[in-house]
């Protein structure tokens, strides 16, 4: 089980969320702290704090969070390990979402941007850096409806090396 704990600031950005992974999860009770810094041009910085088994918190790591706008997260990551994203014009499936950009904060850590979607539909993704075992990069190809919203995509999975490859498809339904 895991939950998290947001913070804002007083015009309502959010500043800190804490990350709680519970012994059922299999992280050894695990607690990530993650600071939030806007920056200046359309980034921000997250400071990470790691505490396993009730431990203090300690620094873990500062990544670098930078936007094609404020809802669609662009890359991710730090000077050993990035993801990278790139996007349609279209009607992402979580447009009309209050605070998307929260949530993609909070999925692009434990699931990535394309899981949960962003003001418009991932196009591609890419994972890499120095400590990847397996490199991979994602397309997606999308069918829409009249309003421009996804009813079902495709998405090829490949290893940067070629050696493997997933095709997936998605449906997507609105109530």
């Amino acid at each position: 089980m895991h939950y998290a704990s947001l913070e804002y600031d007083s015009n309502g950005k959010l500043i800190t969320f804490t990350e709680n992974w519970l012994e059922n999860a299999g992280w050894d009770n695990r607690i990530a702290k993650h600071e939030l810094r806007i920056n200046s041009d359309n980034t921000i910085t997250d400071e990470v704090y790691q505490s396993f088994n009730g431990a203090e918190l300690e620094f873990y790591q500062t990544r670098l969070i930078k936007f094609d706008d404020y809802t669609n997260i662009k890359e991710y990551g730090n000077n050993e390990y990035y993801s990278s994203y790139t996007y349609d014009n279209k009607n992402g499936m979580f447009k009309n979402v209050h605070a998307i950009e929260v949530l993609n904060l909070l999925s692009e850590i434990e699931f990535g941007a394309s899981i949960y979607g962003n003001k418009n539909n991932v196009t591609s993704f890419k994972e890499n850096g120095d400590d990847i075992v397996n490199e991979y990069y994602d397309t997606y190809e999308y069918t829409y409806n009249e309003n421009n919203y996804p009813i079902s995509s495709i998405c090829i999975s490949q290893r940067i090396d070629g050696s493997d490859q997933d095709i997936e498809t998605i449906e997507y339904f609105y109530e």
